[in-house]
């Protein structure tokens, strides 16, 4: 009986082991969970104003996968940002983007003599969940590398995980040499394109519990949101109060947009990379952005709205995670692990 007791006390801590583990190999990353395996791809090609969208005839995904609830955080960036960027320049990738972020929760740390830059949080409460303005595609792409590798201060945990560095390049027309998508096997990666409309208007009960469909608009609607500060509006993008607090909301400030599968921020916020690229034939120049902007002058909450830009290019632009879906077969081994055991004992 002792003998027994000691075998359950053990699976015990070793579950609570193993679902500690599950939770810090996400990094405080928030996931929703992506299903409804071969959905029905968008088609809807006769809308007025984009008859000829990339979005007609994409957002098929044949696999379940996570989407981050939110974002990509000040908190979350700053601690990558310092992790490299305060390292001597010659040590890191070529492609990490200098200057850091053009706008986000935290400042440069005056009691910091080098080498590199570092920062701090801004002292405000808000600023750990501040969207992060300012990364280009490759920025975020060795961000994933280094999820990829457990968060390694090693420079060159940022070469290989998700992306390979050793692809990228840029050739003289324009057009770029970086591998387009990310490599099997990874665990957090940049979304693809199908992945991002899927999880941000696909609806797997669109029309009655079982009876998927899409929306035309982000939140779940096929009416664009209404634009206003929070407690007023429904998203940061299209309003500004002419001094930029726009750019001051915090992730999660509209708890009730949220889309069908429960992600935050797809309207407003930040526009997000995709691994999605273009033009549609001849050589990549450019990776899709998904969703609208906090404030005036750039995004759209259509489906049929598709943005680009320059892999290098750091505009105002941010990024969202995904991810696999974590397995269970380790637990269960575990468990079978323990029922041999007991019989062994018994025996």
């Amino acid at each position: 009986m002792h003998t027994k007791a000691a075998i359950v006390a053990f699976a015990c801590l070793a579950g609570s082991a193993l679902t500690s583990r599950a939770i810090a190999q996400d990094y405080g990353i928030e996931f929703v969970t992506v299903g409804a395996p071969g959905n029905e791809a968008f088609n809807k090609p006769n809308w007025e104003d984009y008859p000829n969208s990339p979005a007609i005839g994409r957002g098929r995904v044949d696999y379940t996968f996570r989407m981050a609830k939110y974002e990509t955080t000040t908190a979350q960036y700053l601690e990558f940002a310092n992790t490299f960027y305060g390292v001597a320049i010659q040590d890191l990738p070529a492609f990490l983007h200098w200057a850091g972020p053009t706008e986000w929760g935290a400042i440069e740390d005056p009691t910091y003599g080098g080498p590199g830059t570092r920062w701090k949080l801004e002292n405000n409460a808000d600023a750990p969940m501040k969207v992060v303005f300012g990364i280009s595609w490759r920025d975020a792409a060795l961000y994933c590398n280094w999820l990829n590798n457990g968060k390694s201060s090693d420079p060159a945990s940022l070469l290989y995980g998700a992306y390979d560095v050793a692809t990228w390049g840029d050739n003289a027309d324009g057009s770029f040499t970086d591998a387009l998508t990310h490599l099997p096997g990874a665990k957090y990666w940049l979304p693809t394109y199908d992945e991002a409309l899927k999880a941000s208007h696909y609806d797997p009960n669109r029309d009655g519990q079982g009876q998927g469909g899409w929306w035309l608009n982000k939140n779940g609607s096929d009416d664009y949101s209404v634009s206003g500060p929070p407690g007023v509006g429904e998203t940061s993008y299209g309003w500004t109060d002419g001094f930029g607090a726009e750019y001051d909301i915090p992730l999660g400030a509209y708890p009730d947009s949220l889309s069908p599968w429960g992600m935050l921020d797809t309207s407003g916020g930040t526009p997000e990379w995709t691994e999605g690229f273009g033009p549609r034939s001849g050589a990549p120049r450019q990776r899709f952005l998904f969703g609208s902007m906090a404030g005036v002058g750039f995004g759209g909450d259509s489906i049929y709205v598709v943005h680009s830009g320059d892999p290098k290019s750091t505009g105002l632009y941010g990024f969202r995670i995904a991810s696999t879906v974590p397995s269970s077969g380790t637990s269960i081994a575990i468990v079978f692990g323990f029922i041999f055991l007991d019989r062994r004992i018994r025996k």
